[in-house]
């Protein structure tokens, strides 16, 4: 991420807890494509680039089908230029 400048902020969002692949939405009629991440893998990756994780929320998102997805928000800032 080298167009954050120290001291400016990277906001993430994704969503945990699944398989990735194709679903039909609640938001759409066709079929999207989605790749699930692993919060702590995305946390401990921006952080070894120089940023230092200042918020977390996360918040669950019913599933049509029932299931329960995470979604988690992440705000970063940068304290290193790499």
């Amino acid at each position: 991420f080298p167009s954050v400048n120290p001291g400016g902020y990277l906001y993430v969002s994704f969503m945990t807890g699944k398989t990735p692949g194709y679903e039909t939405t609640s938001f759409s009629d066709s079929e999207i494509f989605f790749n699930y991440l692993v919060k702590e893998e995305i946390v401990d990756e921006i952080s070894r680039r120089g940023f230092q994780l200042e918020s977390m929320q996360t918040e669950p998102y019913p599933e049509r089908n029932g299931t329960i997805t995470e979604d988690v928000f992440l705000v970063f800032k940068k304290t290193l230029t790499i």
